[in-house]
């Protein structure tokens, strides 16, 4: 048992999925529903053309620097 804010809870309840709130929290704002469309996108078009597993790192490394360079692709 834990002590969190005053009343005991067991660490399963404060982390039900095994992921902190600060950490879901994180992970709602990193990413946009466009870039999870682009995202869809590109690994629909990768199993398609079987694309290999280094060509897909190269793409996903090339637009990931893009981004960071303030370019869209």
């Amino acid at each position: 048992m834990r002590e969190h804010e005053g009343r005991e809870e067991k660490v399963v309840d404060l982390y039900p999925d095994g992921y902190s709130i600060t950490w879901r929290e994180h992970e709602d704002m990193s990413v946009d529903d466009i870039e999870w469309s682009h995202y869809i996108a590109k690994y629909k078009e990768h199993e398609a053309n079987r694309t290999s597993t280094n060509e897909r790192n190269k793409y996903w490394n090339e637009y990931r620097r893009s981004k960071e360079a303030g370019g869209d692709k």
